[in-house]
């Protein structure tokens, strides 16, 4: 065989080899004809708040894929068999609601954004650094201009600022003094401010309706850290934090705004007061959703009962009644202040604009064809399969002995005889549990879950002892 051959036979293998591993990292388990793939199950693994409390690592995998395992065989026996009830249609609808309107956002405004390394070396200076300044306040640009022409051409800042105070008749008045101290959310003169050096002073600021002329008197290291490589990704997200709130201003005026639709606000009023005056608090606030009325079960004042239609709907005739602008915010991405009712009060108007607002992203989305972006369909099979593994779950704990467990662990251990399970042992050793990243979570819309909690099987003792035996046969040997 001459050489050129042993080339090509050579290059043949790595694409070969090329061509396994890319197969390989396709999935970590398969159920049946469902895949779990390898993105799934590090996601799930890594966003399972119990998890952590299990301390090993290996353990931790292991709890996390079978409790995967176990979804995905109640999703497929309740798809295979048709199962459906409301509330599983509610949260599978809604699930792809927030996701589209996730995506859009991302789209118009989020992906938008970039950050350059100027930006992030000024967040750098601004975390670990204050400034001692003088400014003066002055009421009109053409003012203040004339006041910084005056510096230019050789007046000292104090000499300028001195001579302006007895002008406005403030004889004997210092120059105010001020220290500026780091904050996100930052007004954008201060952010201005960083970029001066030591002794000198501003162009005019407009800030609070005036404007401003700033010494930088003083600059004093403030926070030891130091390793700016190690803060880019919280530097970045302050910035893009920042730009993204402008950005989205301007969105909004343009997009959202117009299409906002009109509401009867007396009459919402009128019926949030005497409903919130019929509740009882919850001393669980994580229980805050049980302040709203499931379906159907308003309170019998006749204001809320008679349940008069309220103009929310903007793309289309048709209009919400007040029952239905309460389940969508019940079942919806919206929290409320439960520390006294005015409190409540506020957080409920807040949280009614916000869904409507969000209305207004969900027709967009609609007529983008969102419900078809394939990022909405990967992440929307996820949540769908684990809302109709749990639906499914919870009716045949219902309708079992007195015994549910046992009779839910029974019947989750025959369908793992009814469908055949596989295990990838490479990937799945090769994965690793890094934790919760709130940073991450907190990036979503509304600060959603950034992927469905794992279902709790650990305690189902046949399900165990199959796990147990499948994982020694595939894994471990």
């Amino acid at each position: 065989m001459n050489k050129s051959n042993l080339i090509i036979l050579f290059i043949f293998f790595l694409f070969l080899n090329y061509c396994s591993e890319k197969n390989e990292i396709d999935w970590v388990a398969k159920v049946g004809d469902v895949v779990i793939s390898q993105k799934e199950y590090q996601s799930r693994l890594n966003f399972s708040s119990f998890l952590k409390d299990l301390k090993d690592e290996e353990r931790i995998k292991k709890v996390a894929l079978s409790s995967l395992l176990a979804e995905k065989l109640f999703a497929e026996e309740a798809m295979n068999n048709n199962y459906q009830n409301d509330m599983l249609t509610l949260m599978v609808d809604q699930n792809q609601r927030e996701l589209m309107i996730e995506y859009i956002r991302k789209d118009s405004v989020d992906d938008q954004i970039t950050v350059s390394q100027e930006e992030l070396s000024l967040e750098f200076k601004r975390k670990t650094r204050e400034l001692d300044v003088k400014y003066i306040a002055i009421a009109d640009l053409e003012t203040a201009i004339k006041l910084r022409e005056q510096i230019e051409s050789g007046q000292t800042f104090e000499e300028t600022a001195l001579e302006y105070i007895d002008q406005m008749g403030w004889h004997g008045q210092s120059i105010p003094t001020k220290r500026i101290k780091y904050h996100a959310d930052q007004p954008e003169m201060e952010i201005e401010l960083y970029k001066l050096d030591l002794g000198s002073t501003s162009n005019p600021l407009k800030a609070f309706g005036e404007f401003y002329l700033v010494k930088i008197d003083n600059i004093e290291r403030v926070k030891t850290m130091s390793d700016f490589d190690k803060m880019i990704p919280k530097l970045t997200e302050a910035v893009r934090a920042r730009k993204i709130k402008e950005k989205y201003k301007d969105y909004y005026t343009l997009k959202i705004y117009p299409g906002l639709p009109n509401v009867n606000w007396e009459l919402l009023e009128n019926v949030v007061d005497k409903y919130i005056s019929t509740l009882s608090y919850p001393e669980n606030p994580s229980l805050q959703q049980n302040i709203l009325p499931e379906n159907g079960q308003f309170d019998s004042d006749e204001t809320i009962a008679t349940l008069k239609k309220v103009k929310v709907a903007q793309f289309s005739n048709y209009q919400w009644t007040i029952e239905e602008l309460f389940q969508k915010l019940r079942y919806g991405p919206y929290a409320f202040n439960l520390e006294d009712k005015a409190s409540l009060k506020k957080s409920f108007f807040y949280n009614i604009k916000l869904l409507l607002e969000h209305e207004v992203w969900y027709s967009l989305a609609k007529k983008l064809q969102y419900d078809k972006d394939a990022r909405v369909k990967e992440e929307h099979s996820v949540w769908k399969s684990y809302y109709y593994a749990k639906y499914f779950r919870d009716n045949i704990r219902q309708e079992g002995s007195s015994d549910n467990k046992s009779d839910t662990d029974l019947y989750i251990s025959k369908l793992s005889d009814k469908y055949k399970i596989e295990l990838n042992k490479k990937l799945y050793q090769r994965s690793r549990y890094l934790g919760q990243d709130i940073f991450l979570q907190k990036q979503h819309f509304a600060n959603r879950s950034v992927t469905p909690p794992l279902l709790a099987v650990g305690d189902y003792s046949h399900w165990k002892s199959k796990m147990d035996v499948l994982f020694e046969e595939v894994l471990f040997n």
